[in-house]
């Protein structure tokens, strides 16, 4: 069974990197027909259409064929074809005899929350399109290795085989494929109306109509199952008014997207999904303010909260974790004169960015920018700030930047630190250079108006955490590392990615999220 699960899922961590080959069959809009054989009981399902709609086929056409190889569009079955063929080869399954004769056009996987022994998930089950019922009872037991001829019996009506440790029978022109016959039984029942379907899942069908209908691939979880059976308790407490994650892939113009969506219960939830909720309202605007070479960027909101959050659980669950940050807070209240409480937290009330340079070439820059609830009272804390290290003896040097004073302050035995404040926008960095290259930027060039920052980001909607990486420093980089073991092949598909993308927006009843990776 572990081998007929790793080949058939292999295809689906093709699609993964969007190498799947969707133009092997060509149709209609895919409809989802396994989710109707998957137990109502699973916690877990992966689904991917090797048909999807016609719109999903023009996408991903045209973002395949920037890849190398896959620039003649009429050659994309035989490179798909050789992909497939060595891939699957690695799970000793050879994917033109065994395989491609008879698969379909839809293959997904089910399982329970619980763990076998070996803590892989138990009752899992393959389901596959099929386009020839023979050639599939043929080539599974080649699949299955020194199964010997498969032993054959009938429940309500249908052939259920057994090879080796794989039990399988065509169901209402699917494959269903597992390790224990009752999870066979179990499908055959769902079928037939004696057993509740995945489909018919009143939290399935739900999470799932709030996605794209127009995809290549799904993901489905039941998050209380699967916490459950993770922390071994039936009633895991930090998953409060949080039910299920679903998720899709799709193709886009720029690339491939991963959306997400993380219903919540307003009634149950807990205090740290409620400030989630909210920090995932608000729109990161701080891109706007870097500079534009900016490689990496990440924009969190209410930081402070999060903070004070997880040091209250610590209290609760690590007091030694705690008592050695309220060392740390005596030895800057001491040492320094700085009061983290009043001083240094509420800097961190509103927008916090990170904005990072020069990360791929060895020789790092980058700033903090912060957009607090209150520019004024943070102006006044970091220069209570100033005082209070110039008062033991720190030196403060004070120098204008595009019209703006950046304050640069030596702390003996410890190094130095640079921030500005301009107007609602508060600068912070080791050098007075990193601050003034966002102080610089300002008005003008800046990650934000980059096109290929608006690019990553144009199928999203952009609120809540975000973060934003610029491949193109590190590609050449990972290819020179990975030396010779990367394959040529390999090699020139990843120099086409261009840049990573993750926003979080929220809805007043749930999270999502938007993860996308361009292509060019």
């Amino acid at each position: 069974m572990h081998r007929l699960v790793i080949a058939l899922t292999s295809l689906i961590a093709l699609v993964g990197v969007a190498v799947v080959g969707i133009y092997l069959f060509l149709g209609g809009a895919a409809v989802d027909r396994a989710a109707a054989l998957a137990p109502a009981s699973s916690a877990f399902y992966v689904n991917v259409y090797l048909q999807p709609s016609a719109g999903q086929q023009q996408q991903l056409a045209s973002v395949l064929a920037r890849l190398p190889g896959f620039e003649d569009t009429a050659a994309i079955d035989t490179k798909v074809d050789e992909l497939a063929q060595n891939l699957f080869s690695q799970a000793g399954v050879d994917y033109r005899a065994s395989v491609k004769p008879w698969l379909g056009n839809q293959i997904a996987v089910a399982g329970s929350g619980t763990l076998d022994e070996a803590g892989n998930p138990s009752e899992m089950v393959v389901i596959a399109a099929v386009k020839d019922e023979a050639l599939a009872g043929q080539a599974i037991a080649s699949i299955v290795p020194d199964a010997g001829a498969p032993t054959e019996e009938t429940y309500q009506g249908l052939t259920v085989r057994t090879a080796g440790d794989t039990t399988y029978a065509i169901v209402d022109g699917m494959l269903v494929a597992a390790e224990t016959t009752d999870v066979v039984h179990a499908a055959i029942d769902v079928a037939q109306g004696r057993g509740e379907a995945l489909a018919d899942l009143p939290a399935f069908t739900a999470a799932m109509s709030q996605l794209p209908q127009d995809h290549l691939a799904s993901a489905w979880f039941d998050l209380q199952a699967v916490s459950a059976t993770a922390v071994g308790t039936e009633e895991p407490t930090d998953m409060a008014g949080l039910s299920t994650l679903s998720m899709a892939l799709l193709a886009e113009e720029a690339g491939f997207r991963l959306v997400g969506q993380l219903p919540v219960d307003p009634e149950t939830m807990g205090d740290a999904v409620r400030e989630a909720l909210t920090a995932g309202a608000q729109a990161a605007r701080l891109p706007d303010n870097m500079p534009r070479d900016t490689e990496i960027s990440l924009v969190l909101f209410n930081l402070r909260a999060a903070l004070e959050r997880t040091e209250a659980e610590l209290d609760d669950q690590s007091p030694d974790a705690a008592a050695t940050i309220d060392q740390l807070r005596a030895l800057a209240a001491f040492g320094l004169g700085i009061d983290v409480d009043s001083d240094l937290l509420p800097l961190l009330d509103g927008e916090v960015g990170v904005a990072l340079r020069g990360v791929a070439s060895g020789t790092p820059a980058g700033a903090l920018l912060l957009r607090p609830t209150d520019p004024a009272a943070a102006a006044e804390a970091l220069d209570r700030v100033v005082g209070a290290l110039e008062s033991r003896g720190s030196a403060a040097d004070r120098a204008q930047v595009a019209g703006v004073e950046v304050v640069t302050v030596e702390v003996p035995q410890v190094g130095s630190v640079s921030w500005a404040v301009a107007d609602e926008l508060v600068v912070l960095g080791l050098t007075a250079d990193d601050v003034g290259a966002v102080l610089e930027a300002q008005g003008g060039d800046t990650l934000g108006t980059g096109e290929l920052y608006r690019s990553t980001f144009g199928g999203a909607e952009r609120r809540g955490t975000e973060l934003f990486v610029d491949l193109n420093p590190f590609i050449p980089l990972a290819i020179e590392q990975a030396g010779e073991g990367m394959p040529a092949e390999m090699a020139g598909i990843l120099e086409h990615l261009e840049s990573f993308g993750l926003t979080t927006p929220t809805r007043p009843d749930r999270f999502e999220f938007h993860a996308t990776l361009t292509i060019r």
